[in-house]
């Protein structure tokens, strides 16, 4: 079946899984799922991940039972599994044997988990819920909060203090004048970059970016003074939008 898909088999794979709406409305077309729309992410924007993973020696497989929008490439190791070869059996079977599993937090992404691969989350959502175990999710970013009656993005500390951390439905988000906000083809791409230093065991972090960790778990703190963050939010991401850390 690898080889059917173009995958040589001495070669790393990562799965990719963007949510969209498709499998709930085709599933249940008498349904209407508009509450988890907040939750949904474009496919356009991990071209470039994958474009750069390729350069790193990596076959890519978009996962998906039911998707809206093909992920069409010319790069014959990105491969749109989820329009052309999609299996029951396949489903399990590549999320059990990748290098790592890119996610945006959808069902599918608990297999890897199972089987102990690595799971990096995407455009997660809401910041209240995120895995805290780092051998669970050893890196996430956040989707970001617009609020369009000050033209600014909330900070963490607000989004805890105020209940946007639990924050499940798209009515309520549109209600307080939120824009929930995707992550950007860069932040992405930093992302899983990130991940691959860690499975090739070259990754480091610099004294600013402990610093950085710390004033979220410190942030999570407040809010949950219980548990205890060792999932990490992305690098990159951090060091782009410290803002977020603010009080």
């Amino acid at each position: 079946m690898l080889k059917e898909m173009g995958v040589l088999m001495d070669k790393p794979f990562v799965c990719l899984l963007a949510r969209d709406s498709a499998y709930l409305n085709f599933t249940f077309p008498g349904d209407s799922f508009y509450y988890h729309n907040y939750r949904d992410v474009t496919i356009d924007n991990y071209y470039s991940m994958a474009q750069r993973l390729t350069e790193k020696g990596y076959f890519i497989i978009r996962m998906g039972a039911k998707v809206y929008k093909p992920f069409v490439s010319d790069n014959p190791m990105i491969i749109d599994y989820a329009t052309k070869y999609r299996s029951d059996f396949l489903d399990i079977y590549l999320s059990a044997k990748c290098n790592f599993f890119v996610s945006s937090s959808s069902g599918l992404d608990e297999v890897a988990k199972l089987f102990k691969r690595p799971v990096i989350h995407t455009n997660y959502v809401p910041l209240g819920l995120i895995p805290i175990a780092e051998e669970v999710v050893p890196l996430f970013i956040p989707k970001k909060l617009w609020l369009k009656s000050e033209n600014r993005f909330l900070t963490f500390r607000e989004i805890f203090n105020s209940g946007l951390a639990l924050l499940i439905l798209t009515e309520e988000y549109e209600k307080l004048g939120i824009e929930v906000i995707e992550n950007t083809p860069e932040e992405i791409s930093a992302l899983a970059l990130e991940m691959d230093e860690k499975v090739r065991g070259v990754w480091n972090v610099t004294d600013e970016d402990e610093m950085l960790q710390e004033c979220f778990r410190s942030i999570f703190r407040t809010y949950n003074p219980f548990s205890d963050v060792k999932t990490r939010i992305g690098r990159e991401f951090l060091r782009q939008n410290q803002q977020l850390l603010q009080f």
